[in-house]
């Protein structure tokens, strides 16, 4: 997150990234419209979600110091192709012998799900992230990622975007309604090439659902509000909330609980009102000390005797504490692989 808009200004000085250049030069202006407002106001210019938050407001009042009204009105969809052609040009994929396999991290993840789920015991994930590579790790070892995106019962592991994903899209016929592009499709009909790795541009396949849903996915900003997103995602947050008031084990990492974030922290405190009590609460951050205070703000006194501050990159997280946390310590590889 913090160098998020440094790499896609790179990409958008690079002619031959193919990335869509006028958007991004949107974007651009228009976060040099709200540096111009610094002076008179505090926003973090370098948090992508705060600047669409930014955007959207904007657009609905109509106005962003003196840029033209028509880019105003079009601020809000260029940053999300410039979140989605970002994320689509970073995240590389390793090309296996007949298909992709995913990142490395998250196929430790995805196997503990596994297990998990091979033992009866369901994991569910909350994650703000906006791409598929978890996604696509829980597939690749038949690991059933559910979205809840219906409100029915999930089978397999509950995988819950509380943002959006770039596999999410909409139809104009049902605007209220998220459809998910499942990878089989997606994976059945890409072409692997030769290099070492590759990156997938998951939203323009968006269209292999029929040619009646949106080609933009599924953003959705952090705002408060969130607009009229609250409908679209709905089942997903109630699904959220469900599970944090029957969760006593929590872990949490790749999270800094930004303060502009005010839905989270009413999401726990509203999901962790049920009966169950919370026996672990870990944090994994490699700036611990810098975010811990947050946590311990969040945390009631029930729940705060069980905080468990670590000082640890999400890889080393999941790698060396999750699976020991989670009473699996070592991995059946030579299942899967």
């Amino acid at each position: 997150m913090r160098d998020f808009l440094d790499i896609a200004e790179d990409l958008m000085r690079d002619r031959a990234s193919g990335v869509d250049h006028a958007a991004f030069a949107r974007v651009f202006e228009g976060i040099h419209h709200l540096r111009r407002a610094h002076s008179n106001a505090q926003l973090d210019v370098q948090n992508i979600e705060t600047v669409l938050a930014a955007f959207e407001m904007a657009e609905l009042f109509g106005t962003l110091g003196d840029m033209a009204p028509e880019d105003v009105k079009k601020l809000s969809a260029s940053m999300r192709t410039l979140i989605v052609d970002t994320i689509e040009n970073r995240i590389q994929f390793k090309r296996g012998t007949a298909s992709l396999e995913p990142p490395r991290t998250y196929s430790w993840l995805a196997l503990l799900c596994k297990q998990m789920l091979d033992d009866g015991k369901p994991p569910t994930i909350i994650t703000f992230n906006y791409d598929t590579a978890l996604d696509y790790a829980l597939h690749y070892y038949r690991a059933n990622p559910s979205y809840c995106l219906d409100g029915a019962e999930p089978n397999g592991v509950r995988l819950l975007k509380l943002h959006g994903s770039l596999n999410w899209a909409t139809s104009p016929d049902a605007p209220e309604e998220i459809v998910a592009l499942p990878w089989s499709q997606l994976t059945g009909s890409m072409h692997l090439g030769s290099s070492e790795t590759l990156s997938v541009p998951v939203s323009k396949f968006l269209g292999k659902l029929g040619d009646k849903y949106a080609r933009r996915p599924v953003i959705v900003a952090p705002s408060w509000s969130k607009l009229p997103s609250y409908q679209l995602l709905a089942p997903v947050w109630r699904r959220a909330a469900r599970e944090l008031r029957d969760a006593e084990y929590i872990d949490v990492a790749g999270f800094s609980l930004a303060a502009s974030d005010g839905f989270f922290q009413m999401l726990y405190g509203i999901g962790t009102t049920g009966r169950a009590r919370i026996r672990r609460f870990a944090v994994a951050d490699p700036n611990i000390e810098e975010i811990r205070d947050r946590f311990e703000n969040l945390l009631g006194q029930a729940a705060l005797p069980q905080f468990k501050p670590v000082d640890e990159y999400f890889d080393g997280f999941v790698e060396n504490h999750l699976r020991h946390a989670w009473g699996y310590p070592t991995y059946p590889l030579h299942h899967y692989y």
